[in-house]
């Protein structure tokens, strides 16, 4: 996490065209979840860890991060496979370090060849693949009372899960990207649902405005109508009932 190791890592991913990315976060709010760390792999069983903000020692200067990374982050001829790119990637660009270049989505092309499986998280999908089990976050974060959160866990510990994370989503892209030619489903995910991430990102980042006012006005008008209707229903029955009520009703 020194300036030399992320110089060490900026020389060599300047030099592999293609790399995959895995990003650690905790829910901050609403909008964006802030990123704890994220890890990189160019290569089968290889992948380096940068710490962010963990709440223990360890973490990489900020400013050193941006300085050394981000132009290889945002070099729009770079090639990045992530199983997470609208959320994981939307905390890193929040922080000042956004991606660029073809981002290819590991998670989004398995839901398009199954769009009615609802495993089709990395871990489920690597397993269906290769049969290889990845580390669980309850095996990293604990559980129930003793439960962690990213940041306040050791580096060291996340950045074995988050590594292999980012490992798998490059070992298994070649094969979703065959799947997805195969069924042809290739010119649904690289022309219409890969593009729409950034947009679906952008319009979770931006939220939406609500004119509470109008709301509030719309309510009293629904709620005074529902009341007149009430009414006369009461008066074509003879007596009041509960018109909630399906047995009175």
């Amino acid at each position: 996490s020194s300036r030399e190791d992320l110089e060490s890592l900026c020389q060599i991913l300047s030099h592999v065209p293609l790399a995959s990315i895995d990003v650690r976060a905790v829910v901050a709010g609403v909008v964006v979840d802030r990123p704890v760390g994220f890890a990189v792999s160019w290569g089968e069983g290889i992948a380096r860890y940068v710490p962010l903000f963990h709440e223990t020692l360890g973490n990489a200067s900020p400013d050193d991060v941006k300085e050394v990374l981000g132009p290889v982050l945002s070099d729009k001829k770079r090639h990045w496979i992530t199983a997470d790119a609208r959320n994981g990637l939307r905390s890193l660009a929040h922080e000042g370090l956004g991606v660029a270049g073809r981002i290819d989505d590991a998670g989004l092309a398995a839901y398009l060849l199954a769009p009615g499986d609802r495993q089709s998280s990395l871990e489920k999908l690597v397993f269906r693949k290769a049969g290889h089990s990845l580390l669980a976050p309850d095996g990293v974060t604990g559980s129930g009372r003793t439960r962690k959160t990213f940041e306040q866990l050791d580096p060291d510990a996340v950045a074995a899960f988050s590594g292999e994370g980012a490992d798998w989503a490059l070992r298994v892209w070649n094969g979703l990207k065959a799947d997805l030619e195969r069924e042809g489903l290739w010119d649904l995910y690289d022309n219409l649902e890969r593009p729409l991430m950034d947009v679906l990102s952008e319009m979770e980042r931006e939220g939406i405005a609500l004119d509470r006012d109008l709301f509030a006005s719309l309510s009293k008008e629904m709620k005074a109508h529902l009341e007149e209707l009430e009414a006369k229903a009461h008066q074509h029955a003879g007596e009041a009932f509960n018109v909630a009520s399906p047995k009175q009703l």
